[in-house]
């Protein structure tokens, strides 16, 4: 047993490595990608009424035992404010429509997107300064632990050659 698990972990080594090359490839270029913060307009906080909801699915993990991807059903939260803004948020069935029932409140702050004709919405303590900079962090963090893994992938590969 201990010789097929070393076997199979010198075999997958290979494709772990070019795993972890293509994250950290894709983070680095997402986080180049990112649009500065000066891309966001700051159309302030806004308070967001709960207006309705519906069921869906969505698609999660993939069950290798199962050769499909699993589904799990979620329930929708449509949450809309003064001057078109809309978000949506994913809740359980019962949740989501006491939510929609009692006409929840959240406030939440919109930033714009003018050159690509759209918006986000995040947080109200979040500036466009701030989620830029926790965007770029989370990008780069990825990239980092791709890399770290990488780097000890390459150290275990040099120290069985020595």
């Amino acid at each position: 047993m201990k010789r097929f698990l070393k076997a199979a972990l010198l075999g997958a080594a290979p494709f772990l490595a070019a795993a972890m090359l293509l994250f950290a490839a894709a983070a680095i270029k997402a986080c180049l990608e990112m649009p500065p913060a000066a891309a966001y307009v700051d159309e302030g906080v806004h308070t967001f009424t709960a207006s309705s909801g519906y069921s869906t699915t969505r698609q999660g993990a993939w069950q290798p035992k199962y050769h499909r991807y699993a589904s799990r059903y979620v329930y929708v939260v449509v949450y809309r404010a003064p001057g078109g803004w809309r978000w949506e948020r994913d809740t359980f069935e019962t949740e989501g429509k006491e939510a929609v029932r009692s006409r929840e409140r959240v406030e939440r702050r919109v930033l714009s997107i003018p050159e690509e004709n759209s918006y986000i919405t995040v947080s109200p303590e979040l500036t466009p300064q701030r989620y830029a900079e926790q965007k770029r962090q989370q990008y780069l963090m990825i990239a980092g632990a791709c890399l770290a893994v990488l780097a000890v992938e390459g150290v275990i590969w040099l120290w069985r050659k020595a």
